[in-house]
């Protein structure tokens, strides 16, 4: 009896380790998973690039304070790349040059061992086995030549008289489909939701100096006028534009920092989704792409 208690004792006191251990690695999962979703990945560049300047671009991405980093780096001597986990290096690149410079004596060195005289020669008899048996004979030649040019036309015209009726059909349904009302009203949806989140998304501190000018003053004075339509209505005390019409030159300094949020990507879903119009109108699509798959 003494012995029976004590095994059912320690069956016991077995499981409930093993349930601890089960809970404990589902709360780390879940934690994880609420970090990825909330905890938002902050990211930060600058960079400037003149002729009588160095020029250096910079990209620095953290996230779970700097628990996780990734930094990149652009300068005329090259490239840099390193990845960084608790505050400690777990890669970089480019590698030791020593290494690198070794590893390509050795594998040159093979190259040339494996490619003796002896190897060439059967590469060469090899070569031309493969041409004389590959020589087409000259009476298949003319046979392929004397076949009626009619029939090809023929063949080619009903090809393409079958292709144009399934592109008018393929018109007629996507007019139908975009001139429906309700999903006009989805689109519509779709639009509003998609400006939330590019503003959600937006950077919270840049600026951009750009001093630029091309062979054509009137090119100079399109890009200059892109860059007053699109980003100057966006960010408009730190952008700082001079166009040169005169010369042709490219000069450049930028700052950009801003955070990214994986639960604003999660709410713009749910956003779209609870919009019944919308839903109809991914349904109807997804119903017409698995029709024309099977077909």
């Amino acid at each position: 009896m003494i012995t029976g208690m004590f095994i059912l004792k320690f069956l016991f006191n077995l499981l409930l380790i093993l349930l601890k251990i089960v809970f404990f690695v589902l709360l780390v999962l879940v934690l994880f998973l609420l970090c990825i979703i909330f905890v938002p990945i902050h990211y930060e560049s600058r960079g400037n690039y003149s002729k009588s300047d160095r020029e250096k671009i910079e990209i620095n991405v953290s996230w779970l304070l700097s628990l996780f980093q990734v930094k990149l780096v652009e300068e005329r001597t090259g490239f840099r790349f390193a990845i960084f986990l608790f505050h400690l290096p777990v890669y970089h690149y480019p590698v030791n040059k020593a290494k690198n410079k070794a590893e390509q004596s050795e594998t040159e060195k093979k190259v040339v061992q494996k490619k003796s005289p002896e190897r060439k020669k059967k590469l060469k008899q090899r070569r031309n086995r493969t041409l004389h048996e590959e020589e087409p004979d000259d009476a298949a030649q003319k046979d392929t030549k004397q076949k009626n040019w009619f029939e090809r036309w023929k063949d080619r015209f009903v090809a393409f008289r079958s292709r144009w009726k399934n592109i008018e059909n393929i018109v007629k349904e996507i007019k139908e489909f975009i001139t429906n009302q309700e999903h006009q009203r989805a689109f519509r949806h779709l639009k509003r939701q998609i400006l939330w989140f590019i503003r959600k998304m937006l950077p919270s501190k840049f600026h951009l100096f750009l001093h630029f000018g091309f062979q054509d003053p009137a090119l100079t004075a399109d890009v200059a006028g892109l860059f007053l339509v699109f980003l100057y209505p966006i960010f408009p005390n730190q952008i700082e534009l001079v166009p040169d019409i005169e010369n042709i030159v490219l000069e450049f300094r930028y700052f950009i920092k801003g955070k990214v949020r994986v639960f604003i990507a999660f709410h713009l879903l749910l956003r779209l989704w609870m919009e019944r119009s919308f839903r109809t109108t991914v349904k109807r699509l997804w119903t017409r792409v698995r029709m024309a798959n099977q077909a």
